[in-house]
């Protein structure tokens, strides 16, 4: 109730930054289907510029993405690296010989996903190169091998997008 309540003054709110070119677009965090449904149906068919929700190797949320692709609205990926890697990621990092991040955030990059990291000294280096070098050499196999390791968001612990995921469905 409180989200439907509060979305088209806050998309109003968004708005009024972006005519007063405070901002230059207008994205979302964790909006689920029903909560862009809602946000379209409350703000005469408004839609994001970009949603960040939580994906990684396990919980990939394919449908959803293949979805906000679609609708023009670019994905970003936070939390990306969880622990432990899926035996897929630990494979191909071993395969190519580069670290188990490296894959994950090739492998996102190659659906189109931004990923958002967390990071200091010589790894900013690292997570901006070598995920564009891998991503030039993964296979369509490679991308199903890190696929077969999805389990969804229930059976992982990121406790927060388990709760928002459903919120005022």
């Amino acid at each position: 109730p409180r989200f439907k309540a509060h979305i088209a003054s806050a998309w109003a709110n968004m708005s009024r930054l972006k005519e007063e070119r405070l901002v230059s677009e207008i994205g979302t965090s964790n909006f689920y289907p029903h909560n862009l449904a809602e946000l379209a149906l409350q703000c005469d068919g408004a839609k994001p510029y970009a949603n960040e929700i939580f994906i990684d190797a396990t919980n990939q949320e394919v449908e959803f993405v293949a979805e906000m692709h679609s609708r023009g609205i670019k994905v970003l990926a936070y939390h990306p690296v969880r622990y432990p890697f899926p035996e897929s990621v630990e494979t191909l990092a071993a395969r190519h010989g580069v670290s188990k991040q490296t894959v994950v955030f090739a492998w996102l990059c190659g659906r189109g996903i931004f990923p958002l990291v967390k990071c200091r000294g010589e790894h900013i280096e690292e997570n901006v190169r070598a995920p564009k070098e891998l991503q030039a050499k993964l296979t369509p196999e490679d991308m199903a091998e890190i696929g077969a390791a999805e389990v969804g968001i229930r059976k992982g612990s990121e406790w927060f997008a388990k709760i928002w995921s459903a919120h005022n469905e």
